[in-house]
């Protein structure tokens, strides 16, 4: 099966600027240890310094203000102040536990209270509050070589390290290091940093977005959300590659895992995951890393016990993913009747006959649906949203917050999609329409189990067999379309 793959490239540009004189500090004298003058002329001088405040968490986040006044946060979280200021800020409220001021070289001797004394430049400064119930779980910010911790316990120290340095809710051995070995599992470490009370809880980023919904799915392997934020809850992008050395359906990859994560030399690559990944591609889908190279960790807490989350009620616009597959010419009927049978047989609200792929002719996957008759967000069949509306999930360059990778009775599915493009508002190639089953011709697929941007996806021949994407959904298709 031969495919053919289209990745993006991104180029960054980055410019470096000398800061010697952003203060306007002159030269020491010599002979004296009296600090150097302020040149009062420079400064005023100096550009303007924006305070960009960060809050959220898993809480009801804290008010934060400044004086000068200025930021008033959340609502106005940037603020320009003048070159040379003491700037304050202060957090008061909140509805969880508030950890403290991170980053920005905040200074103060409370929790709730920091000081920015003449910042040099712009700044960002976090201020979260979390539920000290919550499991976090987030992908390490630094990568370092999965051959050189000596221990998967080193491993474990560093994510409570960088756990402490982000102000997320710590405790002594708060978090594990998602790494599998012959000798125990991922999840069987989770289980024995819970003291092995493993009762059903949820499992958040530092955003609050659910990642595992109870311990059942940690052991199944089965994700709600990818994990792609770090410690501090910053997107570390589509190709971020994390390392686990543990397969799809979460047991450990055969091997030596780098002698037990103590040799930079050992010849044998760990099994890697994207962080952008759903179920399976989490921990299995990127390039294998050797045991030499740079990679990240996810780190997950185990110590706190929290509520499984509440399913939402299912909406009236449903996504889901086809256990069954069809080939890439049987055509658009073959499609929405695979569909239909699915979504029948799992008993989704007003099941449609209609397929959410491209209806050939040129046409983009938007084109077959009239949006403004669509009342409902998307969700998929575990009740997630996948989109705040359908005229969003259409539109150009939408990219998932959740990956679609949940079949209509509920189950997870790793698979690749017929689509015809990367998104639902262009095209690109899609076997004539959808009507040749030639191995001379391609249709463009892409993962379910993924929220990398649209601009991902691959080609496969038209003879092969993939799964379909399907709308379950009350109205709304143009006539002459199927």
């Amino acid at each position: 099966m031969a495919r053919r793959m289209f990745r993006p490239v991104v180029v960054a540009a980055m410019g470096i600027a000398g800061c010697s004189n952003l203060l306007g500090l002159s030269a020491p004298r010599e002979g004296t240890d009296a600090p150097p003058p302020i040149d009062a002329a420079a400064v005023d001088a100096a550009p303007p310094v924006t305070v960009h405040v960060v809050t959220g968490g898993t809480a009801a986040p804290s008010r934060v203000q400044s004086e000068p006044a200025g930021i008033d946060c959340p609502g106005t979280c940037d603020a320009t102040f003048a070159p040379g200021a003491t700037i304050e800020l202060s957090a008061t409220g909140g509805g969880g536990v508030f950890t403290g001021f991170f980053g920005g070289g905040c200074t103060g001797s409370g929790a709730r209270d920091c000081t920015l004394i003449a910042p040099g430049g712009d700044v960002t400064v976090f201020a979260r509050d979390f539920d000290p119930q919550a499991n976090l779980v987030f992908v390490t910010s630094t990568q370092q070589p999965p051959g050189g911790f000596n221990s998967r316990g080193a491993a474990d120290a560093l994510c409570d390290t960088l756990a402490g340095s982000a102000g997320l809710p710590t405790g002594s051995d708060a978090y594990v290091a998602y790494l599998s070995a012959s000798d125990t599992t991922a999840d069987a470490r989770i289980i024995a940093q819970g003291r092995g009370e493993f009762t059903p809880s949820d499992f958040v980023r530092p955003d609050g977005a659910l990642v595992f919904a109870a311990s059942p799915d940690v052991t199944a392997g089965n994700i709600v959300s990818p994990i792609r934020l770090d410690e501090f809850g910053r997107d570390v992008g589509d190709d971020a590659v994390v390392v686990t050395n543990t397969n799809a359906d979460g047991t450990a990859t055969t091997g030596n895992a780098c002698q037990l994560f103590s040799s930079t030399s050992d010849a044998t690559p760990l099994t890697a995951g994207f962080a952008s990944g759903g179920v399976g591609q989490f921990t299995s889908d990127a390039p294998a890393v050797a045991c030499s190279a740079p990679a990240r960790l996810y780190c997950v807490g185990g110590r706190n016990r929290g509520n499984p989350p509440a399913r939402a009620p299912l909406a009236q616009t449903v996504l889901f993913v086809t256990t069954g597959t069809i080939s890439g010419g049987q055509g658009i009927g073959a499609a929405d009747d695979l569909c239909h049978s699915e979504a029948v047989a799992a008993s989704l609200p007003n099941p449609s006959t209609l397929a959410l792929i491209t209806p050939g002719a040129g046409q983009a996957v938007a084109a077959r649906f009239q949006l403004d008759v669509f009342e409902s967000a998307p969700q998929r069949p575990d009740g997630v949203q996948l989109a705040p509306s359908m005229t969003a999930l259409l539109g150009s360059g939408f990219d998932y917050p959740v990956p679609p990778d949940v079949a209509a009775d509920g189950t997870p599915v790793d698979a690749t999609v017929w689509i015809g493009a990367g998104d639902y508002a262009s095209v690109v190639t899609d076997c004539s329409g959808w009507t040749s089953s030639s191995s001379s011709q391609f249709g463009v697929t892409r993962p379910a189990a993924t929220t990398r941007a649209s601009t991902f996806f691959q080609q496969q021949a038209c003879d092969q067999v993939e799964h379909v994407l399907c709308l379950n959904f009350i109205a709304g298709v143009l006539p002459g379309l199927r």
